[in-house]
């Protein structure tokens, strides 16, 4: 529309300007004309030729004049308007035209056009879902700027402590070695003049955690009794006005009962038995738990029928050979006979559960059940036995099934009921290892190999002078096939030893001496064929010691604060992980790769053996514990793989 205005007025323009000459010229003519009054007739003729040819020339000359200025003017600003664009001839804020007449007449015409404020802008968005505690960070900033202005890009606060590298190109990289449990940081992107703002602030994962408060107060829930099947860890714990097994998942929101115990405090134990958990609950009930309340149900009640009594099926002395579970209960008759126990074998299903062997048939005591070469063994002293009477306390084995019924060997027959009196009853892998008393009357370490026939299958390994040393613990190392023996000195009240031992005669070796009681009262395991176990050297300095089962292996590993309360290994990063009664810590084996993690006080739990408040299931070691004397005992985890 401005274009076409202002050809109008251009070509209007025009024209006045050539009528306006050609006025002025022929007033000129007329003067003259006027003054020469004594010219004669033919000058005044001639003149008059003249004023009349001017005159036509002028109008023609006018005419053709405004045609062409007409036709060219158009044709220029058609040209020009096509070839380029109209914006490209007004300034950044406005553009003024200037027309001028011969008589100093001007029009001014204004066009006013908006232009962007142009600033740089940060088009980056950092990323801060997920984030762990430990872990490293970087964030790749990209900044613009319409104008195409140079750029710098600096931080403001940094309190992630990261470097910020800036590119020269509207580009950054801001990087943090080791994220803290919190990150904020803020930074500019400007040009000469303006800049652009961005702050980022967010919260990482932590390493270690409480998981929940399961009982919310000042009382504790004791989570207890780890276990794990169908993908789910399983535990124990009191809450409310009572008790329940918990699945969890690691979250506060993915720790639930699943089954509650109102008014039961007692703890329930389990075991696991391929993808089956087991757990004797009540008097007499023998259970199975899947992690859902429909899937937990009652196998068997064992007591029914059994009017004088009987004990509920011994969870804790139990043993596993593949997917079922086998464990004894304890009756009570009347008569010469005061009790007897009962074989119960499980695979989980109600179906799959039942008797296997009846000791009141033969008046059986039976007791330290144990899985070994696909037979199960067992201490048994009966006083009928292939309808002979008299026979003593020995190892007996038996098939799966509960047929088959076969003595090892009647290594003191001369003893009456008492017999050999064995114990510690252990599986190697490949053989039974197991003490007993001899017709010497000293204890000595048994094994009983079933690859072996007649009376090679039982024999003595060495004798332990039951006047020097008593067996405080035997430990399995199924990965070598041998076992460590800790004994205690009992002719001093120092010294204990350690020995090792692979089940065949003369084959054990003492590994070093030890304080007897820091290793006693110390938790000890193998794991992946390495023996770890406590030791105080005498001043007060308690210690973290290995074995691989040489004397060159056998070695300190780190200064500890007390004594080893409960450890577990973990494969994921091939640490030791252990506790003492006020910190937990870790080691690679190494004094360099020990440190200590937290100040959390682990929950010990003794009952059939010791039981640990530790438990690794997925990426998680989950820890029964508590932060400070003052506070209750609840669920814990530390990401191992993190």
């Amino acid at each position: 529309m401005t274009v076409r205005k202002t050809l109008l007025f251009l070509v209007l323009l025009t024209t006045i300007t050539l009528a306006s000459c050609t006025a002025t010229k022929k007033s000129d003519t007329d003067t003259d004309a006027q003054t020469q009054d004594s010219v004669s007739d033919q000058d005044e003729a001639v003149d008059k030729t003249v004023d009349e040819t001017a005159d036509e020339a002028v109008d023609e000359t006018v005419d053709e004049t405004v045609d062409e200025t007409i036709d060219e003017t158009v044709d220029e600003t058609v040209d020009e308007t096509v070839d380029e664009p109209v914006d490209e001839t007004v300034d950044d804020d406005m553009e003024t035209q200037d027309i001028t007449s011969d008589d100093d007449d001007t029009v001014d015409e204004t066009v006013d056009i908006d232009v962007p404020y142009t600033v740089p802008e940060i088009t980056s968005t950092a990323s801060t879902e997920g984030l762990k505690q430990e872990h490293s960070y970087s964030y790749s900033i990209v900044c613009s700027d319409p104008d195409g202005d140079n750029l710098t890009i600096t931080i403001e606060d940094n309190y992630c402590g990261g470097v910020l590298t800036d590119n020269g190109d509207g580009t950054a990289l801001y990087e943090v070695e080791a994220l803290n449990s919190s990150c904020d940081f803020s930074f500019y992107c400007s040009d000469s003049t303006n800049s652009d703002y961005q702050e980022v602030s967010f919260s990482t994962l932590p390493r270690f955690s409480r998981v929940k408060d399961i009982k919310p107060g000042s009382s504790s829930s004791n989570p207890s009794y780890f276990n794990e099947v169908s993908g789910m860890l399983i535990f124990y714990a009191l809450d409310g006005d009572g008790s329940g097994y918990y699945t969890s998942d690691g979250t506060e929101g993915g720790t639930v009962s699943f089954f509650r115990r109102p008014g039961v405090t007692t703890p329930i134990y389990t075991k696991r038995a391929g993808n089956k958990l087991f757990a004797s609950q009540n008097v007499g009930e023998l259970w199975t738990i899947d992690g859902t309340e429909s899937g937990t149900k009652m196998l068997a009640d064992v007591c029914t029928s059994e009017p004088n009594g009987c004990s509920t099926p011994s969870i804790g002395g139990a043993t596993v050979d593949n997917n079922s579970i086998y464990m004894y209960s304890n009756h009570t008759i009347s008569g010469t006979i005061s009790n007897y126990e009962k074989i119960w074998a499980s695979d989980g299903t109600v179906a799959g559960t039942g008797i296997v062997f009846d000791g009141k048939n033969v008046a059986a005591d039976i007791s330290q059940l144990t899985a070994s070469q696909g037979k199960l063994f067992f201490k048994m002293s009966t006083y009928q036995f292939d309808s002979v009477t008299g026979h003593g306390s020995e190892v007996m084995y038996m098939n799966l099934d509960g047929t088959g019924l076969t003595l090892t060997k009647d290594i003191r027959p001369d003893n009456g009921s008492s017999g050999s009196n064995p114990d510690k009853l252990l599986d190697i892998g490949n053989k039974l290892l197991f003490t007993a008393y001899g017709t010497d009357n000293m204890r000595g370490l048994y094994a009983t190999d079933l690859s072996l026939s007649g009376e090679q299958q039982t024999i003595k390994v060495t004798n332990i002078d039951s006047a020097t040393y008593s067996i405080n613990k035997i430990i399995a190392d199924k990965k070598n096939n041998r076992a460590f023996l800790i004994l205690n000195n009992i002719t001093n009240a120092t010294d204990g030893e350690i020995w090792i031992t692979d089940g065949t005669t003369g084959s054990f070796t003492k590994l070093g001496t030890f304080n007897k009681s820091a290793v006693a009262q110390s938790a000890s395991a193998v794991f992946d064929g390495v023996l770890y176990f406590g030791h105080d050297s005498g001043d007060s300095s308690y210690e973290l010691w290995k074995s691989d089962g040489t004397t060159v292996g056998t070695v300190k590993i780190t200064d500890i604060s007390k004594y080893v309360k409960s450890m577990i290994y973990s494969s994921a990063d091939s640490r030791l992980y252990y506790s003492t009664t006020d910190d937990l810590y870790y080691t690679d084996g190494t004094d360099a790769g020990s440190d200590k993690l937290s100040s959390i006080n682990v929950n010990y739990i003794s009952a059939y053996g010791s039981k640990s408040g530790l438990y690794i299931f997925g990426d998680n070691l989950f820890i029964s514990g508590r932060m400070s004397s003052s506070s209750d005992t609840e669920l814990y985890k530390y990401g191992i793989v993190w």
